[in-house]
């Protein structure tokens, strides 16, 4: 870390800052990413995010659409305490709980949204939802109408 008072460029700082926080979050489990990981970490995310309303989107689609691995794909989420599968799914959950309390998706049918997020099945959506919310997707979307 800088010491106290340190002349550091605003961008130097915030650089420093992340990489604190990035240490601390990372802890003592798993391995540490080298810089390059991160780097491709980040790519992967942001691939991820950016395609996940296609129900195709797998751990293997990304590997190929990023020109990696699909072993290196499951290597970068290995420290994270989560598997790949398993974050696509939580953040078309999250997604998915948005919507259903959304002014725009209101006239949306809760089968409409969670195929536009990317599930391909409804009964499936609906028991990750509930095992998620503790509540139906309906009933969700109920206790959060005004």
């Amino acid at each position: 870390m800088a010491a106290p008072g340190a002349d550091l460029a605003a961008e130097e700082e915030a650089a420093l800052g992340r990489t604190f926080v990035d240490l601390l979050a990372s802890g003592a489990e798993g391995p540490r990413l080298s810089a390059r990981e991160h780097g491709q970490r980040a790519r992967l995310t942001a691939y991820l995010a950016a395609n996940l309303a296609d129900p195709d989107l797998t751990p293997g689609a990304a590997a190929a659409a990023l020109g990696i691995s699909e072993r290196s794909v499951h290597a970068l989420f290995a420290g994270s305490g989560t598997s790949c599968r398993a974050w696509i799914i939580e953040q078309r959950l999250a997604r998915a709980a948005a919507a259903l309390r959304a002014p725009e998706w209101r006239g949306s049918s809760v089968s409409e949204i969670a195929f536009r997020l990317g599930f391909a099945e409804l009964s499936h959506f609906s028991r990750r939802f509930k095992a998620r919310y503790g509540a139906s997707p309906r009933a969700y979307r109920q206790t959060g109408e005004s």
